[in-house]
């Protein structure tokens, strides 16, 4: 059946040099089906239409059921159009996995083709990869099932490979073993026919999968050589997966290598949001390498272990925005003891990782071991639904840790052990919290490091030695500290500091408070005077 596909490819020109090849669902070999013992080559200004087709990769042969044809030249106008129950079925178990290059293993390879499209097919099970975009432009995908069954690994759904752009992805449906939709700029002689390249303006949206082994839904990765930059994906949902599972949400590639590893310019404005999750039994977003602008927007569901969490990658610029999810566990056995350790032990190549943001219990966003600025979290509710809620945390920023710019606006953290947790040997700046809700939680604000508080309303307490304000000239404004730790007893007091110029005027009034007892608040209020300038105010124990 596939050389007869494949006559009627080369044959069918029109005087305008274009193909339209259409397939029925009467093929020649068993079970009305198509058995293809090599790939179905398409060349330039070609239109692949399956009319109920089912192509069937032939047992050994170990190749694409559909590419292009000049891989060196280049193609243009490429495009497999199916209707009916159009299937691409590449007999996973039937063929050999070639692991120098996982690419002969992919159903569907296009690579350095411009304008082409794919539409209207179910694609799997595959030995590897269902659908595979590398070097493009101008692609569409629209409308396609995978049909993974979990029998081989490696069973993604779609991956575009660098270089790419302007490529749109919508109406992925049915069943994946791993990532279901994965944008790639990096190199690897493995994954891809080309070296790597950069990627600009995919859109993928309208995704709703099952998950049938391992992870995940969304991924990106980038490196140094070949940035990745302007990158959405929302009305994103998944069912199933199993306890072998990373992220559902993976930002990036832990074990790239330090020498590739992306810089926050070289990973940027990536925009998710819209997810749904029904149960996964892992974390659900992770950041495994640097990026910038990342946008993060009504992502639902239960997860166990954390929901956002970066390990020794810096972050420059994150807003999570109107997410409500909830923690239900732990992170699995498997992720922790078995997947974790070998992503670890690659890296280790490279580096030594001193971060831990897997350990047990979890800190539902967590701040690890990387440098961050302006991490925003917005109009958003976690909860925990564990058990034994001993040691869990709202937001964790762990030992070794900086961050530069933190806002809590109307957010909630509910039945958690600890809400912002900041470790000793972390430094925190600039901390901005306004509208925290923190219901049936055991220590709201729990501060083993300084912090720098540029307060709203209602800025967080902190060790009162460490704490610093700053007020506009004219500002008038009541802080209210609550939850002292109660060996807390010395009494406060409280000195005014004018800002550079060294020796400037300014009029000021500090109201103090007593001693610090137990269960007891204390409330200060500040006033700068009209005549401009600022007060630094610094409440230290006396």
């Amino acid at each position: 059946g596939g050389e007869r596909i494949q006559r009627a490819v080369d044959a069918d020109d029109d005087e305008s040099g274009r193909a339209v090849v259409t397939v029925g669902p009467d093929g020649p070999d068993d079970g009305g089906t198509w058995l293809l013992e090599q790939a179905v080559e398409l060349p330039s200004h070609t239109t692949l239409s399956l009319r109920g087709a089912h192509l069937r990769l032939a047992e050994g042969a170990n190749d694409n059921l559909l590419r292009n044809r000049h891989l060196e030249d280049g193609d243009e106008e490429i495009h497999v159009i199916g209707d009916g129950e159009a299937r691409i079925d590449g007999t996973p178990e039937a063929q050999d996995r070639d692991w120098d290059a996982l690419y002969r293993n992919y159903g569907v390879h296009l690579f350095n083709v411009d304008s082409l499209s794919v539409r209207g097919v179910s694609i799997g099970p595959t030995n590897s990869f269902a659908l595979t975009l590398e070097d493009v432009r101008d692609a569409r995908v629209e409308s396609v099932e995978f049909a993974q069954d979990g029998q081989t690994g490696n069973q993604d759904g779609l991956h575009v490979l660098g270089p790419a752009e302007r490529v749109t992805v919508n109406g992925i449906t049915g069943a994946t073993g791993d990532d279901a939709v994965a944008v790639d700029s990096t190199e690897s002689d493995v994954l891809g026919r080309g070296s790597d390249g950069p990627i600009s303006s995919v859109a993928v949206t309208n995704v709703a999968v099952h998950n049938v082994h391992s992870t995940g839904l969304f991924r990106t990765i980038a490196d140094r050589e070949a940035p990745l930059e302007n990158v959405y994906a929302g009305n994103l949902a998944m069912t199933g997966g199993t306890d072998e599972g990373d992220a559902a949400l993976k930002i990036g590639f832990a074990d790239i290598g330090v020498e590739t590893m992306p810089r926050p310019a070289d990973h940027r404005n990536v925009t998710v949001e819209n997810v749904y999750l029904e149960s996964w039994d892992a974390p659900y977003c992770a950041v495994q390498a640097p990026i910038r602008n990342l946008t993060l927007r009504g992502l639902r569901g239960r997860h166990s272990g954390p929901f956002f969490y970066t390990l020794e990658n810096d972050l420059d610029g994150v807003l999570i925005d109107d997410c409500k999810t909830t923690l239900v566990g732990n992170p699995p056995d498997t992720l922790i003891n078995d997947f974790h350790e070998r992503l670890i032990e690659g890296v280790q190549q490279d580096r030594e990782l001193r971060g831990r943001p897997l350990e047990r219990p979890p800190g539902i966003i967590t701040l690890d071991n990387a440098h961050c600025t302006d991490v925003t979290v917005a109009d958003s509710r976690f909860a925990t639904e564990i058990p034994d809620r001993t040691g869990t945390v709202g937001c964790r920023v762990y030992e070794g840790t900086t961050v530069d710019g933190l806002a809590l606006r109307d957010t909630t953290f509910r039945d958690v052990d600890r809400g912002l947790h900041v470790e000793a040997g972390a430094t925190v700046r600039n901390v901005v919290a306004s509208g925290v809700r923190q219901p049936g939680v055991g220590e709201p604000w729990s501060f083993d490091a300084p912090l720098l508080v540029h307060g709203e309303g209602n800025a967080p307490p902190c060790p009162l030695s460490e704490r610093e304000l700053t007020l506009s000239g004219g500002e008038r404004r009541r802080i209210t500290i609550s939850d002292v730790p109660l060996s807390v007893r010395e009494r406060i007091s409280i000195r005014a500091v004018p800002l550079e110029p060294a020796g400037r005027e300014h009029g000021y009034r500090v109201d103090s408070v007593g001693t610090v007892d137990e269960g007891m608040k204390i409330v200060v209020e500040e006033t700068a005077d009209d005549a401009g300038g600022e007060v630094r105010i610094l409440l230290d124990a006396a």
